[in-house]
Protein backbone atom coordinates (compact mmCIF):
# COMPACT_ATOMS: atom_id res chain seq x y z
CA UNK A 1 0.00 0.00 0.00
CA UNK A 2 2.76 2.45 0.91
CA UNK A 3 4.67 1.93 -2.37
CA UNK A 4 1.46 2.27 -4.40
CA UNK A 5 0.57 5.52 -2.66
CA UNK A 6 4.15 6.73 -3.07
CA UNK A 7 3.86 6.43 -6.83
CA UNK A 8 0.71 8.54 -6.74
CA UNK A 9 2.55 11.34 -4.93
CA UNK A 10 -0.14 11.67 -2.26
CA UNK A 11 0.55 12.04 1.45
CA UNK A 12 0.49 8.90 3.54
CA UNK A 13 -1.29 8.00 6.75
CA UNK A 14 1.43 7.47 9.31
CA UNK A 15 1.37 4.11 11.04
CA UNK A 16 4.59 3.13 12.84
CA UNK A 17 3.64 -0.55 12.52
CA UNK A 18 3.68 -0.36 8.73
CA UNK A 19 5.95 2.49 7.72
CA UNK A 20 9.44 1.47 6.61
CA UNK A 21 11.83 4.39 6.54
CA UNK A 22 14.62 4.66 4.02
CA UNK A 23 17.80 3.34 5.64
CA UNK A 24 21.44 3.13 4.64
CA UNK A 25 23.34 1.13 7.24
CA UNK A 26 21.85 -2.10 5.91
CA UNK A 27 22.66 -1.64 2.20
CA UNK A 28 26.45 -1.57 2.42
CA UNK A 29 26.78 -5.39 2.35
CA UNK A 30 25.13 -5.25 -1.07
CA UNK A 31 27.63 -2.59 -2.13
CA UNK A 32 30.41 -4.95 -1.10
CA UNK A 33 29.12 -7.96 -3.02
CA UNK A 34 28.08 -5.94 -6.08
CA UNK A 35 24.35 -6.67 -5.94
CA UNK A 36 23.67 -2.95 -5.40
CA UNK A 37 25.68 0.24 -5.91
CA UNK A 38 25.70 3.77 -4.47
CA UNK A 39 24.73 5.11 -7.91
CA UNK A 40 21.67 2.83 -8.05
CA UNK A 41 20.76 3.81 -4.50
CA UNK A 42 21.01 7.50 -5.43
CA UNK A 43 18.81 7.01 -8.47
CA UNK A 44 16.12 5.46 -6.27
CA UNK A 45 16.29 8.55 -4.06
CA UNK A 46 15.97 10.81 -7.09
CA UNK A 47 12.96 8.84 -8.33
CA UNK A 48 11.25 9.39 -4.98
CA UNK A 49 12.13 13.09 -5.03
CA UNK A 50 10.63 13.43 -8.52
CA UNK A 51 7.34 11.99 -7.27
CA UNK A 52 7.04 13.65 -3.86
CA UNK A 53 8.93 16.94 -4.02
CA UNK A 54 6.19 18.89 -5.88
CA UNK A 55 3.97 18.56 -2.79
CA UNK A 56 6.47 18.16 0.06
CA UNK A 57 8.84 20.94 -1.13
CA UNK A 58 11.68 19.82 1.12
CA UNK A 59 14.53 21.18 -1.03
CA UNK A 60 15.74 24.64 -1.96
CA UNK A 61 18.19 23.30 -4.54
CA UNK A 62 19.44 19.92 -5.76
CA UNK A 63 22.84 19.14 -7.24
CA UNK A 64 21.96 16.01 -9.19
CA UNK A 65 25.00 16.12 -11.47
CA UNK A 66 27.42 16.53 -8.57
CA UNK A 67 25.63 13.82 -6.60
CA UNK A 68 25.87 11.39 -9.50
CA UNK A 69 29.60 12.02 -9.84
CA UNK A 70 30.09 11.45 -6.11
CA UNK A 71 27.99 8.28 -6.22
CA UNK A 72 30.01 6.93 -9.16
CA UNK A 73 33.25 7.56 -7.28
CA UNK A 74 31.80 5.83 -4.24
CA UNK A 75 30.71 2.85 -6.33
CA UNK A 76 34.28 2.46 -7.61
CA UNK A 77 35.62 2.49 -4.05
CA UNK A 78 33.14 -0.14 -2.86
CA UNK A 79 33.95 -2.30 -5.91
CA UNK A 80 37.65 -2.06 -5.07
CA UNK A 81 36.93 -2.94 -1.45
CA UNK A 82 38.15 0.45 -0.21
CA UNK A 83 35.18 2.48 1.05
CA UNK A 84 36.13 5.61 2.95
CA UNK A 85 33.68 4.98 5.79
CA UNK A 86 30.36 3.37 6.71
CA UNK A 87 28.55 6.26 5.01
CA UNK A 88 30.49 6.16 1.74
CA UNK A 89 27.83 6.67 -0.95
CA UNK A 90 25.06 7.81 1.38
CA UNK A 91 22.87 10.58 -0.09
CA UNK A 92 22.31 13.34 2.45
CA UNK A 93 20.47 16.66 2.56
CA UNK A 94 22.03 19.72 4.22
CA UNK A 95 19.94 22.33 6.00
CA UNK A 96 20.27 25.60 4.13
CA UNK A 97 21.87 27.39 7.07
CA UNK A 98 25.07 25.38 6.55
CA UNK A 99 27.53 26.42 3.89
CA UNK A 100 28.17 24.31 0.80
CA UNK A 101 30.80 25.11 -1.81
CA UNK A 102 28.81 23.72 -4.74
CA UNK A 103 25.33 25.04 -3.92
CA UNK A 104 24.01 28.40 -2.69
CA UNK A 105 23.42 28.95 1.02
CA UNK A 106 20.38 31.23 1.16
CA UNK A 107 19.11 30.55 4.70
CA UNK A 108 15.47 30.96 3.72
CA UNK A 109 16.08 34.69 3.36
CA UNK A 110 15.51 36.78 0.27
CA UNK A 111 18.51 38.95 1.16
CA UNK A 112 20.77 35.93 0.65
CA UNK A 113 19.33 34.79 -2.68
CA UNK A 114 22.17 33.46 -4.86
CA UNK A 115 24.71 33.55 -2.01
CA UNK A 116 27.62 31.20 -2.86
CA UNK A 117 30.07 30.94 0.06
CA UNK A 118 32.63 28.88 -1.98
CA UNK A 119 33.45 26.68 1.01
CA UNK A 120 31.89 23.88 3.00
CA UNK A 121 30.70 24.04 6.58
CA UNK A 122 32.95 21.86 8.77
CA UNK A 123 30.37 19.08 9.13
CA UNK A 124 29.64 19.11 5.40
CA UNK A 125 33.38 18.91 4.70
CA UNK A 126 33.65 15.91 7.02
CA UNK A 127 30.74 14.16 5.33
CA UNK A 128 32.37 14.58 1.92
CA UNK A 129 35.67 13.28 3.31
CA UNK A 130 33.77 10.19 4.41
CA UNK A 131 32.33 9.70 0.92
CA UNK A 132 28.80 10.89 1.62
CA UNK A 133 26.84 12.17 -1.38
CA UNK A 134 25.71 15.73 -0.67
CA UNK A 135 22.53 15.82 -2.73
CA UNK A 136 20.84 19.12 -1.93
CA UNK A 137 20.04 21.97 0.42
CA UNK A 138 16.91 21.50 2.50
CA UNK A 139 14.44 24.23 3.42
CA UNK A 140 14.88 26.17 6.65
CA UNK A 141 12.69 28.73 8.33
CA UNK A 142 14.05 32.18 7.55
CA UNK A 143 17.48 32.51 9.21
CA UNK A 144 16.56 29.53 11.37
CA UNK A 145 13.83 31.56 13.08
CA UNK A 146 10.05 31.38 13.12
CA UNK A 147 9.05 32.47 9.60
CA UNK A 148 8.36 29.15 7.82
CA UNK A 149 9.37 28.05 4.35
CA UNK A 150 7.11 26.23 1.85
CA UNK A 151 7.72 22.68 3.12
CA UNK A 152 4.66 20.58 3.96
CA UNK A 153 4.32 17.60 6.28
CA UNK A 154 4.83 14.40 4.24
CA UNK A 155 1.98 12.71 6.08
CA UNK A 156 -0.54 15.50 5.61
CA UNK A 157 0.25 18.39 3.27
CA UNK A 158 -2.19 20.65 5.14
CA UNK A 159 0.00 20.46 8.25
CA UNK A 160 3.42 21.80 9.17
CA UNK A 161 6.53 19.59 9.22
CA UNK A 162 7.83 21.65 12.15
CA UNK A 163 10.80 23.95 12.07
CA UNK A 164 13.23 25.30 11.64
CA UNK A 165 14.81 22.15 10.14
CA UNK A 166 11.62 21.58 8.18
CA UNK A 167 13.11 20.44 4.88
CA UNK A 168 15.57 18.05 6.51
CA UNK A 169 12.83 16.36 8.52
CA UNK A 170 10.41 16.17 5.60
CA UNK A 171 13.00 14.83 3.15
CA UNK A 172 13.78 11.94 5.48
CA UNK A 173 10.15 11.22 6.35
CA UNK A 174 9.22 11.23 2.65
CA UNK A 175 11.99 8.66 1.97
CA UNK A 176 13.83 11.07 -0.32
CA UNK A 177 17.13 10.59 1.56
CA UNK A 178 18.17 8.33 4.43
CA UNK A 179 19.66 11.19 6.45
CA UNK A 180 19.89 14.97 6.64
CA UNK A 181 21.67 17.60 8.72
CA UNK A 182 19.62 20.00 10.79
CA UNK A 183 20.40 22.65 13.40
CA UNK A 184 18.76 23.61 16.68
CA UNK A 185 18.69 26.40 19.23
CA UNK A 186 15.33 25.83 20.93
CA UNK A 187 13.79 22.78 19.27
CA UNK A 188 14.60 22.98 15.59
CA UNK A 189 15.82 19.38 15.26
CA UNK A 190 13.66 17.48 17.73
CA UNK A 191 10.39 19.29 16.95
CA UNK A 192 10.31 18.50 13.21
CA UNK A 193 11.50 14.98 13.98
CA UNK A 194 8.47 14.54 16.22
CA UNK A 195 6.11 16.07 13.67
CA UNK A 196 7.44 13.92 10.81
CA UNK A 197 8.15 10.66 12.67
CA UNK A 198 11.94 10.59 12.24
CA UNK A 199 14.78 9.53 14.46
CA UNK A 200 16.94 12.55 15.26
CA UNK A 201 19.98 13.43 17.31
CA UNK A 202 20.52 16.82 18.95
CA UNK A 203 23.96 16.31 20.46
CA UNK A 204 25.76 18.38 23.06
CA UNK A 205 26.55 21.77 21.58
CA UNK A 206 29.74 21.38 19.59
CA UNK A 207 29.48 17.57 19.62
CA UNK A 208 29.29 17.92 15.86
CA UNK A 209 31.57 20.72 14.69
CA UNK A 210 29.33 23.69 13.88
CA UNK A 211 31.92 25.37 11.72
CA UNK A 212 31.42 28.92 10.59
CA UNK A 213 27.87 30.13 11.22
CA UNK A 214 26.11 33.10 9.73
CA UNK A 215 23.10 32.91 12.06
CA UNK A 216 22.85 32.42 15.84
CA UNK A 217 26.00 31.35 17.64
CA UNK A 218 23.94 29.09 19.92
CA UNK A 219 23.00 26.66 17.16
CA UNK A 220 23.79 22.95 17.45
CA UNK A 221 24.19 20.71 14.39
CA UNK A 222 22.44 17.35 14.47
CA UNK A 223 21.10 14.54 12.29
CA UNK A 224 17.73 13.39 11.01
CA UNK A 225 17.48 9.79 9.83
CA UNK A 226 15.01 7.01 9.22
CA UNK A 227 16.30 4.76 11.99
CA UNK A 228 18.68 4.74 14.95
CA UNK A 229 21.42 2.78 13.16
CA UNK A 230 21.53 5.12 10.16
CA UNK A 231 21.42 8.12 12.51
CA UNK A 232 24.38 6.69 14.40
CA UNK A 233 26.65 6.18 11.40
CA UNK A 234 25.64 9.58 10.02
CA UNK A 235 26.74 11.30 13.23
CA UNK A 236 30.15 9.71 13.71
CA UNK A 237 32.15 11.32 10.90
CA UNK A 238 31.08 14.96 11.38
CA UNK A 239 31.48 14.51 15.14
CA UNK A 240 35.14 13.62 14.55
CA UNK A 241 35.86 16.75 12.55
CA UNK A 242 38.85 18.61 14.04
CA UNK A 243 38.01 21.96 15.54
CA UNK A 244 39.91 24.70 13.70
CA UNK A 245 39.99 28.47 14.25
CA UNK A 246 37.47 30.50 12.29
CA UNK A 247 38.86 32.39 9.32
CA UNK A 248 39.83 35.92 10.22
CA UNK A 249 39.81 35.21 13.96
Amino acid sequence: MFEANLQSGFAQTYDPREFKALTFHDVTPAFRNGSDTPRAYLERCLETIAVREPVVQAFVVLNEAGARRAAEASAARWKAGRPLSAIDGMPIAIKDLLETKDMPTQMGCESFRGNYPKRDNAAVWALRQAGAVVLGKSVTAELGGSHPGPTTNPWDSSRTPGGSSSGSAAAVAARMVPAALGTQVGGSIIRPAGYCGNVALKPTQGGINRGERQTTSMGTTGVHAGCIATCHISSIQPACTPVVPMRGV
